[in-house]
């Protein structure tokens, strides 16, 4: 993902969502959370989430 130029990755560690990365992989795009099972599955819900919200 930080190959893709439409794309701005930042990095952080913890964020605060105690709790939450000890049940699944997650990301915040745009202050929301994705879920996921595997790092797979977490890209592709990332690409989805940004596709059906219209962010790129």
């Amino acid at each position: 993902m930080e190959k893709d130029p439409n794309l701005d990755v930042v990095e952080y560690g913890c964020l605060s969502y105690c709790g939450q990365c000890m049940q699944t992989m997650y990301a915040l795009v745009n202050g929301e959370m994705v879920t996921a099972n595997n790092p797979a599955e977490l890209v592709e819900n990332i690409y989805k989430f940004i596709d059906e919200n219209e962010l790129i």
